[in-house]
């Protein structure tokens, strides 16, 4: 069963949703004399199915001649509200949450399925704006465990990939991270950014889900995620028809603990990022972006037990992204189309999916439309066809011999995700 915490997470999250975007009329009276309030919010429902060879995870062998197939249905809302004191500062209050609806059927292994909410997010952050083109920011971001970190016998196989679906899992404990920089001016068309985030993390109720897919009844433990250090940097330039941006971030974490007992400690990872977009005509823009992120080798406990040793192979994957995009303008509609890839280079053990993900490639083409309804309402609708093809995987060994269902064939899976979104401002 959920902690007691996490039952009460949606009443908590709801509530301080509600006061971060519904000010007190006395409040917003005041706003309009010294400054400028705005309020924005927006809800999105997202549809993500797909059929494949084997489901997740991929070393279990179905029935012969069936197919794997599997949802997630996700319903989200979020807001956000500002108030700006013009040259001095700005205050920026954020917040999000939703609910989940998975189900995968493996024939001849278990149908699963899982529904409830998401963890919410809660933020807020002030800019300075009055200090020669220099603008210092402090922020805090909250997860709040609403969600559900526990999944039964019958729900564990209701977990997907997370490349495939948006989510690995269902919720987490409570993280807390703040945040602190400034950006700056470097010349008239080009300014930079430098920040550095602290996060901690709490320890929650988790079930142990099985590496490789044995299936055995799981486990409850508690977890103590490590604690982070993340420092980032980011440029970002306009010249006419053209705007770009160059991020980096850098990110350190402590040891992970399970029962109280070190069991990890994650290698140090690297994240680049490149943006840029062309307006080639005023109805008319182009978008392309790129991401590599890499993670070097953790630190295991070794057997037999003792202090943490760095592991002789990566069991991380760096993965490369890529997309495109292009929009076009006409009256009070905009539509567009792109064409995504992402490359999962190795298979490896995301510490946050608690599962072997095999390495895979990710296709994706979209096409959206957007309607600007009123000056203040707006309504999206995007489909995406999606095509994963996942790598083979190894027998894995166990002393003199081999670890059962821990091989995989290479698998082809497509599926379909659909997205309607609405937002409107106040």
């Amino acid at each position: 069963m959920p902690s007691g915490h996490q039952r009460s997470g949606p009443f908590i999250a709801a509530a301080l949703f509600v006061a971060v975007l519904i000010p007190a009329p006395a409040v917003h009276a005041q706003s309009t004399t010294t400054g400028v309030f705005s309020q924005f919010v927006d809800f999105e429902t997202k549809l993500t199915s797909w059929s494949g060879g084997r489901g997740f995870p991929t070393t279990l062998a179905l029935t012969p001649g069936s197919r794997a197939r599997g949802h997630l249905w996700y319903t989200s809302a979020g807001g956000r509200a500002t108030y700006e004191r013009s040259g001095r500062y700005l205050i920026e209050l954020t917040g999000r949450f939703g609910y989940y609806s998975a189900r995968q059927s493996l024939p001849g292994i278990a149908t699963s399925t899982f529904a409830g909410p998401s963890d919410s997010v809660l933020g807020a952050r002030m800019t300075l704006q009055n200090l020669q083109g220099w603008q210092p920011f402090i922020g805090i971001s909250v997860n709040v465990p609403t969600g559900d970190a526990i999944l039964s016998q019958a729900q564990r196989y209701a977990r997907m990939d997370r490349d495939l679906v948006g989510v690995g899992n269902y919720g987490e404990g409570l993280n807390v991270a703040v945040t602190g920089g400034a950006g700056f001016p470097i010349t008239e068309s080009i300014a930079g950014s430098l920040a550095a985030t602290v996060t901690w993390a709490d320890s929650y109720r988790r079930d142990s889900a099985s590496a490789i897919g044995i299936q055995v009844a799981p486990v409850v433990q508690r977890f103590n995620p490590g604690e982070s250090l993340s420092l980032a940097a980011n440029l970002n330039g306009q010249h006419g028809a053209f705007s770009w941006s160059l991020g980096g971030s850098y990110t350190i974490e402590d040891s992970n603990k399970v029962n109280g007992q070190v069991v990890t400690r994650i290698g140090h990872s690297l994240a680049l990022s490149a943006t840029g977009g062309w307006r080639w005509a005023e109805n008319a823009l182009a978008n392309v972006s790129l991401s590599y992120q890499m993670t070097n080798r953790n630190e295991t406990v070794p057997i037999p037990p003792g202090a943490l040793i760095r592991e002789t192979s990566n069991s991380n994957a760096d993965v490369f992204s890529a997309s495109i995009d292009q929009w076009f303008g006409y009256e009070d509609w905009t539509f567009g189309g792109g064409f995504s890839y992402r490359r999962r280079f190795d298979n490896g053990w995301p510490p946050g999916d608690q599962r072997f993900i095999a390495g895979h490639d990710r296709i994706g083409l979209s096409l959206a439309a957007k309607r600007q309804i009123t000056a203040a309402l707006d309504v999206t609708l995007r489909a995406e066809r999606i095509w994963m093809r996942y790598d083979a995987q190894p027998v894995a060994n166990a002393g003199p011999g081999t670890v059962p269902n821990s091989s995989a064939p290479r698998l082809l899976i497509h599926g379909w995700q659909v997205a309607l979104g609405a937002g409107m401002k106040f």
